[in-house]
């Protein structure tokens, strides 16, 4: 009796009639499984910025975090959730249109009433790592 529900499964799997799905994988977002480098001038640094499908993060050249942040990706807009750093707004999410020309990163701010977080994220090209 195992063996029917088997054959079953790989005989309706290679029927003639069977659709193709018509899903289309999801495109994935520009910046995921990406780091970027700029000068932070507060903290006479280089900070590394990395992006992952649905979660950044900011660290210093020391590994300190600077903001810890769940994104949402709206078009060409990436919104911003902090959740932890020190120049988190964990109650104010913020939105930035996203720009890339060849490896250079930039973050025109949409809306954000963090300053903290904006002061970080804008004002500067990140230049991709490597």
């Amino acid at each position: 009796m195992a063996v029917f529900p088997a054959f079953m499964l790989s005989a309706a799997a290679q029927s003639p009639n069977a659709q193709p799905s018509k899903a289309q994988p999801a495109a994935e977002p520009p910046l995921q499984n990406t780091s970027w480098r700029a000068f932070y001038k507060p903290l006479t640094d280089t900070v590394t910025l990395h992006f992952s499908r649905d979660s950044s993060y900011m660290t210093s050249s020391l590994g300190v975090p600077i903001l810890l942040s769940k994104i949402v990706w709206k078009g060409d807009l990436i919104v911003f959730r902090d959740y932890g750093g020190m120049n988190a707004c964990a109650d104010l999410p913020g939105s930035y249109h996203v720009k890339i020309e060849s490896d250079t990163l930039t973050l025109v701010m949409d809306e954000d009433p963090c300053d903290a977080r904006g002061g970080s994220l804008i004002s500067r090209h990140w230049i991709r790592k490597p």
